[in-house]
């Protein structure tokens, strides 16, 4: 381990060779014995010292209160004060210079080393304590969230660069004021402040309170979106201290949020429109094949009624014997005309002969036996045995079901 290394300042040559002897024989290095403030400065700028013993009252034009300033300018060295008497100025210049420890002239050799060691230590704590700041200020500044640190009073201490850009307040405008005047939360739906609620909060307990739903009024009036986090400084015993406010800008996100439900809310009754579209088109279309199947059915019932019976009865003149051939061609015409409307009783009739799918027809229409036998020229007995083989090439005969309501199923 690399020894601590002591400079002496002491205008007193005997003084100083006493205590370059006792730090050496207590392990120290000593890097040098000077007896002015000017030699002092140039020996501690070359040498860098652990530690500096510094008499007060020096001869010459800069004495020990000056030359300890002017190191602790340009080093960070620990200086303990040596005097055996000063006025009341000469000390108020020597606590401007902060030094670690004073030693009353004469002082034994125990006091002398405890002093040391204690400035040395005290030294190194404020290092350390030093380092965690500039670690801790570095870290607060480089983060994407704004945080503020206020003292007992409410006074703003700390703000990092984000909660310059969101709050719209520079930092050395800002140090200082009340943390509720820079960082002006409400309530996003009451507008009521906020401020004066968390710190409410957090005098009651010491935990961290998160919320949401807050609305930043920046400097210039700009209302940004916020989530925020506060929590207490607690100094010894629990005595609150101040607080510590983190927030961040979350206005972006909240607009995502809008828009994503005005889309969903769009959507959904774009859906429900669709669905009450297409169940009036089913419905439509359901009417409309109801009055196509209607209209089929009377243009087939009309032509098989009013048109081709007359045909027959003229085939059967035979004083019409010259004009046969055109009624041949008017039935076929016509028939031909009126096949895509009978195309679904037709492939469900298939099996029958076609006298059968005439007496069919017929009976679909809803004709008695008397009249299809007079439409067709046949017996009423001939009509009875064709109903007979359609009932049993439909396979419904000896069942109770009603010829014509079968047959009229088959367009359905």
């Amino acid at each position: 381990m690399p020894k601590t290394r002591i400079m002496i300042v002491e205008d007193e040559s005997i003084t100083a060779m006493g205590l370059e002897k006792r730090l050496t024989k207590q392990g120290y290095e000593v890097v040098g014995v000077v007896a002015s403030g000017e030699e002092a400065v140039q020996r501690a700028e070359k040498t860098s010292p652990d530690l500096v013993l510094m008499d007060i009252m020096l001869e010459g034009e800069m004495d020990g209160v000056e030359a300890a300033g002017r190191i602790t300018t340009s080093l960070d060295v620990p200086i303990i004060y040596l005097t055996a008497y000063a006025d009341e100025n000469t000390l108020l210049r020597a606590k401007v210079t902060q030094p670690f420890a004073y030693l009353l002239k004469p002082f034994q050799e125990r006091e002398l080393l405890v002093t040391i060691e204690m400035a040395l230590y005290k030294h190194e704590m404020e290092k350390k304590l030093k380092r965690s700041e500039q670690w801790l200020s570095a870290t607060l500044k480089c983060i994407g969230d704004a945080v503020v640190a206020t003292d007992e009073s409410g006074s703003l201490v700390f703000m990092n660069p984000i909660a310059e850009e969101l709050t719209g307040w520079k930092h050395e405008d800002a140090m200082g004021r009340n943390v509720a005047e820079i960082c002006n939360i409400v309530d996003e739906k009451t507008r009521a402040a906020k401020m004066g609620e968390l710190l409410e909060m957090i005098g009651r307990d010491a935990g961290a309170h998160v919320s949401s739903g807050a609305v930043l009024i920046d400097k210039n009036g700009r209302e940004l979106f916020i989530d925020e986090t506060v929590s207490a400084i607690r100094k010894e015993g629990g005595i609150m201290g101040g607080i510590v406010l983190v927030f961040r800008d979350v206005t972006e996100r909240k607009r995502m949020e809008a828009a994503i439900l005005e889309s969903e809310k769009t959507m959904r009754k774009q859906s429900e429109e669709l669905i009450e579209s297409n169940m009036a088109l089913k419905v439509l279309l359901k009417q409309i094949e109801n009055d196509k199947r209607i209209m089929e059915e009377k243009i087939l019932s009309n032509v098989n009624k009013l048109i081709l019976p007359y045909i027959e009865r003229l085939k059967r003149n035979r004083s019409m014997s010259d004009e046969l051939a055109y009624l041949n061609i008017l039935e076929a015409n016509v028939k031909e005309i009126v096949s895509p409307f009978s195309v679904r009783m037709s492939s469900a009739l298939i099996c029958l002969t076609p006298k059968e799918l005439q007496v069919a027809n017929l009976i679909r229409e809803g004709r008695e036996n008397k009249e299809i036998s007079e439409i067709l020229n046949m017996s009423l007995e001939t009509v009875k045995t064709h109903r007979q083989n359609i009932r049993k090439k439909l396979n419904i005969y000896a069942k109770r079901v009603h010829l014509r309501s079968y047959l009229l199923s088959f367009q359905e």
